[in-house]
């Protein structure tokens, strides 16, 4: 199951249409000499998928906008900005469900740098490993599976082990990947209490006392997601992990086991330059591993700084996708320490789980239509500002762009069909449905809703149908399976309930 993408970003981008929060790493496959900077975080919603085809209707925070985002595969303009990180901003207008007007601005980041043509830095992997996480599967093979995936790093990198329980514990500093693969620990810790706290700490403490080593540094948090000793708050130990990230240490969190927690993991792989993944079994550890330190990272540029900034007649309205993005000053703002590009050293393919990376940016902007028919159309409807310090060159770079609405603010297309501010990309703002849907069925049935829940699903099949007649498209095609198969397991636990088609439920999109 493909957990890693070639292009990765230490922290985040945003997105939005009915109320969540966002964070940055991931990548499209190269075109063009473009490579998409998009979605650190999950990579995919292998714990969602696994779950509704078991049969079951999962809880509304399992499925992971992020992680959904990253299943797609998006097509990028030319990075042509001539910087390091270019921001590709889109528009959507289009009718919702109840014929009202739905407005959203998209951006994706991009980059020209090819990673691929800059020589890979020695490395300095530490793992962090907690002993009791591993109650899916036997302890001794979490740790046969990690010392295979460490025999495969180069000559020259370098290893350091800790192993983490009620405390934290150095087993190797700074070894050979072999000297290290034969002292990754096997058991399990004398208690069930987990420090996670103090198991950063100490990462960050051994990296200090490192300093001497010459190339990149990276972390590996393998972890059940529980924090039950020493400090225990989220804040503080997200700080910690925060405070590496903008030492430029890259950051990757691994979540496994049967009583996995996934709030601590994914807020702190939503902020490392790595991936953040659930390993479902041994098999799906291996491969992410080995998608791990197949990768190579080259950082782009530090203190990156997004806004959306919607024109006068519009205000922002739901963000979804980068959890740390937040409302600033009457924009959509995301803050980002640093931001890496990535590349597989391997040949292996591991297409399986997902296809691109498709995360960016959505942000819903609230239509005044008084404002509209003051301003008439081909008015602007929001300008995208960014600024970063550019790794290589260490300039300072800002900037700019606009783009304009064909339509009057709050104006319904005529026809009844979405406008596109680029028809050729349009694939992004359907994406943005599908998962809404998805989600909006979790959240119907789990407040007993059965009548909505099915309705949903009934009402958002039309539209599915609608778009994939004109436009076939696999991803878009496998989110409508899913979708059926999450209404035949609501169906299931709800006989002899007559839909209703929730028309203007909060979460909702365009209709077809």
């Amino acid at each position: 199951m493909k957990r890693l993408s070639l292009v990765t970003a230490c922290l985040a981008t945003l997105s939005a249409c009915a109320g969540e929060d966002a964070a940055t790493l991931g990548a499209g496959p190269p075109q063009s000499g473009t490579r998409g900077v998009l979605q650190s975080g999950a990579q995919d919603i292998a714990e969602f998928r696994s779950l509704v085809a078991g049969g079951q209707v999962p809880a509304p925070e399992v499925i992971d906008a992020t992680g959904f985002f990253a299943e797609h595969a998006l097509d990028l303009p030319p990075a042509r900005c001539g910087h390091a990180v270019c921001a590709n901003p889109l528009l959507a207008v289009a009718p919702r469900f109840d014929n009202t007007n739905w407005t959203m601005a998209f951006v994706s980041l991009s980059t020209a740098v090819d990673p691929t043509t800059r020589p890979r830095a020695d490395t300095h992997l530490v793992v962090v490993l907690e002993q009791r996480a591993a109650t899916a599967v036997q302890a001794r093979e979490v740790g046969d599976t990690l010392a295979a995936a460490l025999s495969g790093l180069r000559e020259r990198d370098r290893v350091s082990l800790i192993a983490m329980a009620e405390h934290a514990q150095v087993v190797a500093e700074a070894v050979r990947p072999q000297d290290a693969a034969a002292l990754v620990p096997r058991g399990l810790g004398a208690t069930p209490a987990v420090g996670l706290y103090e198991g950063l700490a100490t990462a960050s403490a051994l990296i200090a006392d490192t300093r001497d080593f010459v190339g990149q540094t990276r972390v590996l948090l393998i972890t059940s997601g529980q924090a039950t000793a020493g400090i225990t708050a989220p804040a503080q130990i997200v700080a910690t992990g925060e405070a590496l990230v903008r030492r430029g240490v890259a950051f990757s969190v691994v979540g496994v086991g049967r009583d996995y927690l996934n709030a601590l993991p994914r807020a702190l792989g939503e902020m490392g330059a790595g991936t953040y993944a659930y390993a479902q079994n041994i098999a799906d550890l291996r491969d992410i591993l080995t998608a791990e330190f197949e990768t190579s990272l080259a950082p782009l540029a530090t203190g990156y700084r997004l806004e959306v900034r919607p024109a006068p007649g519009y205000t922002v309205g739901r963000i979804y996708g980068a959890r740390r993005a937040k409302v600033e000053g009457g924009a959509a703002v995301l803050e980002v320490p640093a931001l890496f590009v990535g590349s597989r050293m391997g040949s292996r393919d591991v297409a399986g789980g997902r296809r691109g990376g498709g995360g960016g940016l959505f942000v819903e902007l609230v239509a005044d239509p008084a404002m509209g028919r003051a301003r008439g159309r081909n008015a602007p409807a929001f300008t995208v500002l960014s600024s970063y310090l550019e790794s290589d060159t260490g300039e300072r770079v800002r900037d700019t762009g606009e783009v304009l609405n064909p339509l009057a603010a709050g104006e319904v297309p005529e026809t009844m069909w979405p406008v596109f501010s680029d028809m050729s990309r349009a694939k992004v703002f359907v994406m943005l449905n599908m998962y809404l849907a998805l989600r909006g069925v979790t959240q119907f049935y789990e407040v007993g809703d059965c009548a909505r829940a099915t309705g949903l699903v009934n009402m958002m099949t039309r539209a599915n149908d609608t778009w994939l007649r004109r436009f076939p498209d696999p991803d878009l095609q496998g989110d409508d399976v899913l979708l059926q198969r999450l209404g035949d397991n609501v169906s299931q636990r709800c006989r002899a309930v007559r839909p209703v088609e929730p028309l203007t439920f909060s979460g909702g999109c365009f209709g077809i």
